[in-house]
């Protein structure tokens, strides 16, 4: 019995969008953007802030910011501080430092390159929980400037 008034109700609906090709094309083109905007948007947040990091316990990082009073900034760490806050941690199971840099590649078939790239402190992988897919990765003897 409701099959025949979905089926009548539909029959009456196309009857209608045929009669009017302007407004079914305008309804068409209009909802064709509005999902294919929604597609493009929601591919660009779910990667960088839905999914979940691809380390062990994503849920339990936390990035530690100083500021200072009056400065709409953010500041950074001394190395210093870092070791400091490292030594004296009671309440995170690891902490790591990170910082950017500007590096000079060279490979056997192409000349310097400068690339972006972060120094990182020497167990930042294994706090982590990244392995290596080939080679090594740095370790705690590499936790001075230069030893790399």
């Amino acid at each position: 019995m409701w099959l025949d008034d979905v089926q009548r109700d539909l029959r009456f609906a196309v009857r209608a969008l045929l009669r009017s090709r302007g407004f079914t094309a305008v309804a068409v083109l209009t909802l064709a953007v509005g999902i294919g905007a929604n597609t493009a948007i929601f591919s660009l947040v779910n990667t960088p802030m839905l999914r979940s990091l691809p380390v062990r316990q994503p849920e339990q990082l936390v990035e530690l910011l100083f500021k200072y009073p009056g400065d709409p900034r953010l500041n950074s760490y001394w190395w210093k501080d870092y070791e400091r806050f490292r030594d004296q941690n009671h309440v995170f199971s690891d902490l790591v430092a990170v910082s950017r840099g500007r590096f000079q590649v060279t490979g056997s078939t192409y000349g310097p390159d400068v690339v972006d790239g972060m120094y990182v402190s020497g167990h930042f992988f294994d706090a982590l929980g990244v392995r290596p897919a080939i080679g090594r990765l740095v370790g705690p003897q590499q936790n001075q400037i230069g030893s790399v």
